[in-house]
């Protein structure tokens, strides 16, 4: 009764981590030397944490804070404080990789859950062990959906391959895996989070390049950089702390605009790959009114 009591409280806490060790002594006597034993029963819970609604809360809160420095000191052109370009590049950046880092830590949980289900069916577990709060009857609500024991061990058994994939990738296996079609890769939902990942990749590995500024007069359409041109039909609002005679990609592509896009690109995605399976979409109660980007 009590384990049941405590397993209802720490659903509540989904989003935290830490584990819970309770001790209740006891005192019994041998019937037949009279002597006092004392007992211990001890009940550990572990609880699990999902950063992919923290990572999509934070890119959409950083493009807001982006919009708030266009939006106040946008005027000022580039002649706005030190201070203030270096929070407006720190805000879009930021924007940019928690919206990439949520693609990821979004199937990797679902991924990490099925598992862990996958484990306790094979290792015969009728009863929530302590050290896993996973199992087929109690998937997260993040999952959900009328999930079967064939498909957590299909999908669970081969989680320490797909681990390994790039992360589009495992959304289309996760597909292949649960008999549904996988998303089309020549679609604009698709192409535009692939090249979310690409942007993050650039930002997050970046090196330096010389890039022909538009004034220059041998400039062509192949000066610009191979990010830019897929970036040119977004048709994004430029960022105003930055010369126009500078080269579109990164210095002008990278304001709100783009924060914007990855935000919604990201959360387009994931709504298109979730309606295509048996788990839910993103409908986090937690984040509803903190996805807006301005």
């Amino acid at each position: 009764m009590l384990q049941q009591l405590l397993l209802k409280s720490i659903t509540r806490w989904k989003r935290a981590s830490c584990i819970i060790f309770y001790e209740f002594p006891s005192v019994a006597r041998n019937q037949t030397t009279g002597i006092k034993v004392s007992l211990t029963t001890s009940i550990s819970f572990a609880l699990r944490s999902y950063f992919s609604v923290n990572h999509i809360s934070s890119a959409a809160l950083f493009a807001r804070e982006a919009y708030r420095l266009e939006r106040d000191h946008g005027n000022l052109g580039t002649n706005v404080p030190e201070e203030i370009r270096l929070g407006h590049v720190a805000f879009v950046n930021g924007s940019i990789l928690f919206a990439a880092f949520f693609l990821e830590a979004y199937i990797n949980e679902i991924f990490s859950d099925i598992s862990d289900a996958f484990l306790s069916l094979e290792q015969n577990r009728k009863n929530i062990p302590s050290h896993k709060l996973i199992s087929i009857s109690n998937l997260p609500p993040m999952i959900g959906g009328e999930i079967t024991e064939e498909v957590v061990r299909r999908v669970g058994g081969m989680w320490p391959t797909i681990e390994k994939l790039p992360t589009l990738q495992k959304y289309q296996t996760a597909l292949v895996l649960n008999d549904k079609q996988r998303l089309v890769e020549g679609a604009g939902t698709y192409q535009d989070a692939d090249l979310l990942v690409k942007l993050r990749n650039y930002l997050a590995h970046f090196y330096p390049e010389a890039l022909k500024t538009p004034g220059s007069d041998d400039f062509t359409e192949e000066d610009i950089h191979k990010l830019g041109k897929r970036f040119q039909s977004k048709n994004l609002t430029f960022n105003p702390f930055t010369s126009p005679g500078n080269p579109f990609f990164p210095d002008q592509c990278l304001g709100h605009g783009c924060a914007e896009w990855a935000v919604n690109a990201s959360v387009k995605f994931v709504n298109e790959f979730s309606s295509n399976t048996v788990w839910k979409p993103l409908r986090f109660e937690s984040t509803k009114g903190r996805l807006q980007t301005k």
